[in-house]
């Protein structure tokens, strides 16, 4: 696609400088915005003047480093994309990916729902010219923000005289589009003095400028002095025309290299005659007066194989093309080989520049092509009748040539080599791709009588014939994405009928009663000759077919008719055909589905499989273009209202269809018609409902907050503002219960929220479950649909039936950014709902610091629940340090208590949290809180065993013989609990070994009690008395022999 700037000659030394000082070129540069038309007469040298600008761009004046320069050749002789509008804008498209992805945002969402949802891996995006443009559009507005931008369009005239009026067109509405754009944007462009183009905007004429140019690079080609007199001649018949000096001044530089004298070649200048025509007429002339009759024969060939070939040749197809003859003897591709010889690649260029008398050339791309466009043009307009054929007129030429070049690519494929091809080899069979796609159209373009009188296409008539079943499976292999367009068991009435060859179907039928006997056949997909022609809009062939009796109510393994297909791809003259003749009519015919030839004609009935990635964007710009005159046609020819609300198995209406699928045209045809605005289908779903649903669908794919504000999603509004303009009811609901603004808001389509809230939808509607549209759109972050709502005055406290309110879910569920919203329109973030959760207790469990932040900053906060819960230790619950702080930074009370009376601290201590204890130490937290049982952060670690903890609360002097409401000291309670090394510490750090709660019973009296003989032995080792008597009178050795700790029981004394 960008390979043609490569092809171009480069500018000789000391030429084409002269365009950057030229004042018009000058004035464009330094313009804000501008368009600028390089014209010149074909061969004048045009490519290489905007090749010479592209390659020394920088010395343009006022160019910079940061700006961006995007260039596109047309190339006529090359590929599609190379030749139209569609390679044109792929090209910068993909040029502005590489150097500014960023800018061609707008068309990824597009693509990756495309890229999502191919049938094959291999599949390429069928690419739109509205949507390439458009994107151009958006990503140049997107560019212009930062830097400048340079277009360049070489041979713009090389892509075909409507499509060149076209470009101009676009180009100057472009630069109108963004004229108000920061930065600088212009457009050079080179055309042929034709077409004739819009002439208001500033031209160059190269004829006018390029005689120096012209002059420089003869005396560069002729440099000695005695050439002088030969090299003004070559100069001043030139008239301008670089490509008539450079075959000259080539021939001429031949003749010296074979001895000619200077008279002899200044009589050869003067001989030529001016004007590329006639020149090329002259080279014609000496292929006609070849002594050598093969070589003439061959040169000939040579140039109508370029002519009239489908695409470029390459050169390792071309060596074959030259070896193979439309009566072919040889029986397989190897027997050729070693019979005939088939040139290597040198031999074959040094051959195709001796045959083609310098009109031909090989590119660096080995592709073999004329010299230049005009050598095509030339044979286009008469050039061809001076070939010494024997024919006198071009279409007589024409169909000779394609009669030939149809035998051969036949002769190739019925070789025994390729009838066993299964894939792969591509270089044994170099011919096999062209012979293969491309017989078909030579033979359509051979004429009618020449195929007649060849008859070899007898040989491929019926699909039982073994060279179209080879066909068929060699095509498959080829190109295995078109395996539908050439099925098994098609025959040559259905190739015909699907290529439009009318007047060589027409004798076929007339000739045999065979041939007419199969008029209906069916390939494998169904598919019948009248099928193929309303495929193809082939009116003509619709005629021939339907008056031969074929039946136009056969259907396709897609249940399709003709009528059907013909009403699909919007070819309203082949549907008239069948309207207006009986027994075709049947217009009351519907599908499997149950849809009629309306959805049909409306584009609401595609392709399977692959087709429908294929055809999906040709079929809808198809009915665009024509405002679907098809649609419109079947209407009017049944008036009756049951029809046009016909339901199809699925109780859908055209109608629900069309509002699904944002076909606008549609629904306004038949809502002006009459059709039924809230018919609902099996589903109880309406047009609108079904408007809605889609939208939200396609909206939940895109981040809408985050993509380019320039990004024309492929949905719009304009189908439900219609169907609510024709009366749809507003407050409908679907099978959940939703209104259509409940819905948009749980979705997120704020734009669909916004229309029916104009229409005059119930702002706080609430469903089953009391829930309103906020607080869905809330619920699920829908940021968009939360500022409509609120900026339409929506109710921001309403609670549904848990008592939870928009600013409760939007906290549990992060929502930052709509929780900000919500505290700036005065949400009351105190509300709990029914478990006496407030909005931030959801926050504080999800952990959504962010959130946190903007409740406790922005809001009014009860720091106890109304389950009594401190916010506090929920936050120590979730185990975030982080969001402890942060709470106690805002001002959080820090010892307020819950039900049970535990302050954070306590729940830390509890919670075995010592970094939290430690923060809430410093803080500083009351130390010496105490629950409802009046039990300490210290009693707590020592009963724990925490000693980490403990050693920390003690550090921070925490009071050692704190007592609980039953007197219980912390050593008690660790030595109760069998904490061996609390109780060590405890005592370490001065507590009373001796302590005694209010029933008497000291620390060791608990460690005998609970058995733990570690934690008695350490008390007594430290001292502990052991004659201590509790209420009850026992004594510790008692309660030793109980537990049976006979060891220390003999240890302590006896009851005296």
């Amino acid at each position: 696609m960008d390979n043609r700037a490569k092809d171009v000659t480069i500018a000789a030394d000391k030429t084409c400088n002269w365009l950057l000082k030229h004042t018009k070129f000058v004035d464009w540069a330094s313009s804000h915005q501008g368009l600028l038309w390089v014209q010149g007469k074909p061969g004048s040298g045009k490519s290489t003047l905007l090749r010479y600008l592209l390659d020394n761009f920088e010395s343009v004046p006022g160019v910079h480093d940061r700006d961006l320069v995007l260039s596109f050749f047309f190339h006529a002789r090359g590929s599609e994309l190379q030749r139209t509008p569609l390679g044109l804008f792929r090209s910068l498209l993909h040029q502005l990916l590489r150097q500014i992805p960023e800018a061609v945002e707008g068309l990824l969402p597009t693509f990756k729902i495309w890229w999502n949802t191919k049938k094959q891996p291999d599949q390429e995006y069928d690419w739109r010219l509205l949507e390439l443009q458009q994107g151009i559009e958006r990503s140049l507005r997107e560019t212009l923000k930062t830097r400048p931008v340079w277009l360049l369009i070489d041979a713009l005239d090389e892509c075909g005289k409507d499509n060149a009026r076209q470009m101009v067109k676009f180009l100057k509405e472009l630069l109108q589009t963004l004229r108000l754009a920061t930065s600088r944007f212009r457009v050079c462009f080179t055309c042929r003095h034709y077409p004739k183009l819009d002439m208001d905007m500033d031209f160059i004429s190269l004829e006018s400028e390029n005689g120096d140019d012209i002059s420089t690079w003869v005396m560069a080609k002729l440099p000695n002095p005695h050439f002088s007199s030969v090299s003004a001649s070559i100069i001043s018949r030139a008239s301008g025309v670089f490509m008539w000096a450079h075959i000259v001044a080539s021939r001429i530089w031949d003749l010296k290299l074979d001895g000619a004298t200077y008279s002899e070649m200044m009589e050869a200048v003067n001989a030529i005659p001016q004007g590329l025509d006639a020149l090329y007429l002259d080279l014609i002339q000496s292929i006609n007066k070849t002594e050598d009759n093969k070589k003439k024969w061959d040169s000939i060939k040579l140039i109508l194989w370029i002519r009239f070939a489908t695409r470029p040749l390459s050169v390792d197809e071309l060596s074959w093309v030259m070896v193979i003859n439309a009566d072919c003897s040889y029986k397989s591709v190897e027997e050729c080989r070693n019979q005939k010889g088939i040139p290597d690649s040198t031999q074959i260029r040094s051959k195709v520049l001796d045959l083609g008398r310098g009109l031909v050339e090989i590119t660096d791309d080995r592709v073999v092509q004329f010299i230049h466009q005009s050598v095509s043009d030339f044979f286009l307009d008469h050039g061809l009748s001076a070939l010494d054929t024997g024919l006198t007129s071009n279409d007589a030429i024409m169909e000779m040539a394609n009669l030939q070049l149809f035998r051969i690519c036949v002769s190739y494929l019925k070789m025994d080599d390729i009838c066993r091809y299964k894939g792969g080899l591509d270089g044994e069979f170099p011919l096999l791709q062209y012979a293969t796609t491309s017989w078909v159209r030579h033979m359509s373009k051979s004429g009618t009588n020449s195929i007649l009188q060849e008859g070899s296409w007898k040989a491929f008539a019926f699909s039982s014939n073994p060279f179209l079943q080879q066909w068929v499976r060699v095509y498959n292999i080829i190109d295995p994405l078109l395996r539908h367009w050439h099925p098994k068991g098609i025959n040559l009435l259905h190739i015909l009928s699907k290529y439009g060859v009318t007047g060589l179907l027409r004798a076929i039928l007339d000739k045999s009663t065979i041939f007419a006997a199969a008029k209906d056949s069916q390939d494998q997909e169904g598919r019948t000759p009248l099928w193929y022609a309303a495929e193809g809009g082939h009116d003509d062939i619709v005629k021939l077919l339907l008056g031969y009796g074929a039946n136009a109510k056969l259907e396709d393994c897609q249940n399709r008719t003709p009528l059907a297909l013909a009403a699909m791809l919007e070819h309203k003259t082949v549907v008239e055909i069948f309207l207006h003749h009986g027994q075709s009519r049947n217009v009351e015919w519907t599908d499997s589905a149950g849809q009629s030839l309306l959805w049909y004609a409306a584009g609401e009935v595609g392709l399977a499989g692959i087709e429908k990635q294929e055809w999906e964007w040709k079929l809808r710009n198809a009915k665009w273009t024509t405002a679907f005159a098809v649609l419109r046609l079947l209407i009017d020819e049944e008036t009756e209202r049951q029809w046009l609300d016909r339901q199809d198995s699925q109780g859908m209406t055209l109608l629900a269809s069309s509002a699904k699928n944002y076909s606008i045209v549609v629904s306004r045809i038949l809502l002006k018609r009459g059709a039924i605005v809230d018919l609902a289908d099996n589903k109880g779903w309406t047009p609108l409902w079904h408007a809605v649903t889609e939208r939200s669908k396609e909206y939940s794919k895109y981040d809408l907050l985050h993509l380019p504000t320039l990004i024309e999603l492929p949905i719009q509004p304009h189908s439900m503002e219609m169907l609510l303009e024709y009366g749809a009811d507003l407050e409908s609901i679907n099978q959940n219960g939703q209104t259509l603004l409940q819905y948009a808001a749980a979705t997120g389509d704020h734009i669909t929220a916004q229309m029916v809230l104009d229409a005059g939808a119930r702002i706080d509607s609430a469903d089953a479950k009391s829930q309103t549209p906020l607080l869905m759109a809330a619920k699920n972050g829908h940021e968009l649909a939360v500022r409509r709502l609120l900026e339409k005055s929506a109710r921001v406290n309403i609670a549904d039936n848990d008592g939870r309110t928009p600013l409760s879910w939007a906290s549990e569920n992060g929502h930052e950014a709509i929780v900000h919203l919500f505290l700036t329109c005065w949400a009351d973030t105190k509300l709990a709902d029914k478990l006496g959760w407030t909005p931030l207790r959801y926050a504080i469990q999800q952990r959504h610091d962010s959130v946190i932040d903007l409740l406790v900053t922005k809001g009014e906060i009860t720091w106890v629940d109304l389950d009594q819960s401190s916010i506090l230790q929920h936050a120590i619950a979730t185990c975030r340090k982080s969001t402890l702080s942060l709470l106690l930074e805002r001002g959080a009370d820090i010892d307020a208590k819950d039900k049970q009376g535990q302050t954070v601290l306590l729940w830390a201590v509890r919670k075995k949290r010592q970094d939290i204890v430690r923060l809430l130490l410093e803080s500083p937290a009351n130390i010496e809180c105490e629950d409802c049982n009046r039990q300490t952060p210290l009693s707590w670690s020592a009963r724990k065993g925490y000693g980490d903890i403990t050693q920390l609360l003690l550090d921070n002097h925490a009071f050692i013989e704190t007592i609980d409401e039953q007197g219980r000291t912390p050593l008690i309670w660790a030595a109760w609990k069998g904490q061996t090394n609390i109780v060590r510490l405890l005592i370490e750090n001065g507590a009373d070994i001796d302590c005694m709660d209010q029933q008497g019973r000291t620390p060791l009296w608990y460690a005998l009690w609970a058995g733990h003989e570690a934690v008695a032995q350490l008390l007594l080792g430290e001292g502990a008395s052991s004659e201590l008597v509790d209420q009850d009178g026992f004594m510790a050795r008692e309660f030793a022999i109980g537990t049976g700790c006979q060891a220390i029981a003999r240890l302590l004394p006896k009851r005296t």
